[in-house]
């Protein structure tokens, strides 16, 4: 069991979530060494999001949503994420933006 603010998944649930985000970033051009920002506070759902990234191939760009946003578009412009997902996966992958 994975758990996190009173969250739990069961690794099975853990594993289907990281598949089903691989999959979205996989059809939006996700694959080995391809930069994918994640901007998201600590929770299951980053860790979710980073095994994705990873099950895809890619490479994770960590951002903290604490850093000002002109360093955070500084990250993401040396980075040249292909990706970015942000907040709670917001409702399960609709908010993956290819190409900023």
């Amino acid at each position: 069991m994975a758990c996190a603010q009173g969250v739990t998944l069961s690794y099975a649930e853990l594993d289907a979530r990281a598949n089903q985000l691989a999959h979205r970033l996989i059809a939006l051009g996700v694959g080995p060494e391809v930069p994918v920002g994640v901007m998201m506070e600590r929770s299951l759902d980053l860790v979710v999001a980073l095994l994705g990234v990873l099950k895809a191939g890619g490479a994770y760009v960590p951002m903290d949503p604490s850093y000002p946003p002109g360093r955070l578009a500084m990250m993401m412009e040396d980075s040249e994420v292909c990706a970015f997902t942000s907040g709670c996966l917001c409702g399960w992958l609709g908010c993956l933006k290819p190409g900023v």
